[in-house]
């Protein structure tokens, strides 16, 4: 995933403060309103620019990372928020969050690496690709089907969307 990191932040620099807002807002709507039923106090884990974040406002975030420094970097500039640079992998839920949230960050990860974050952010609501996207963005993510993310995590709910590519689900 840090191989990457650069490359993220060149593909998403010029959405910072931009009408890539309100696109993201309706693509991942479904999504969004999970998360919004889900807890009062918000973690964003993976942060990339804070467009979860910036959904959802200031009431109810306490908190967020991301593993690269210049995707923190965009993400304060698009959000105001001050942000972390932390890795995932050694995350640990402290405070009164009530839930963790991350977008577009597990399929990223192993099944053993999934599996224990999922553990350390003691569930949570989070948004993955499926496999009817056909590429990876840059090549590191891993497009998986329906079945396989509900085999792997047995998701208290879940909803797919956007005429089957996308999954959101609660743990």
């Amino acid at each position: 995933m840090e191989n990457n990191t650069d490359r993220w932040y060149e593909f998403y620099k010029n959405r910072i403060n931009s009408g890539y807002q309100a696109y993201f807002e309706k693509r991942y709507s479904p999504f969004l309103n999970l998360v919004m039923a889900s807890g009062l106090d918000i973690i964003e884990a993976g942060v990339g620019i804070g467009s979860v974040s910036k959904y959802i406002g200031d009431r109810r975030i306490i908190d967020g990372f991301d593993i690269s420094p210049n995707m923190v970097k965009l993400a304060k500039e698009n959000t105001g928020y001050n942000f972390k640079v932390h890795d995932i992998r050694n995350f640990y839920k402290k405070g009164n969050a009530s839930v963790c949230v991350t977008h577009g960050v597990l399929e990223h990860f192993s099944d053993a690496e999934i599996v224990s974050i999922i553990e350390m952010l003691s569930g949570g609501v989070h948004y993955v690709p499926l496999d009817k996207y056909k590429t990876p963005s840059f090549g590191d993510e891993r497009l998986l089907p329906l079945d396989y993310w509900l085999s792997l995590l047995n998701p208290e709910t879940y909803i797919v969307f956007n005429d089957g590519y996308d999954l959101a689900f609660k743990i």
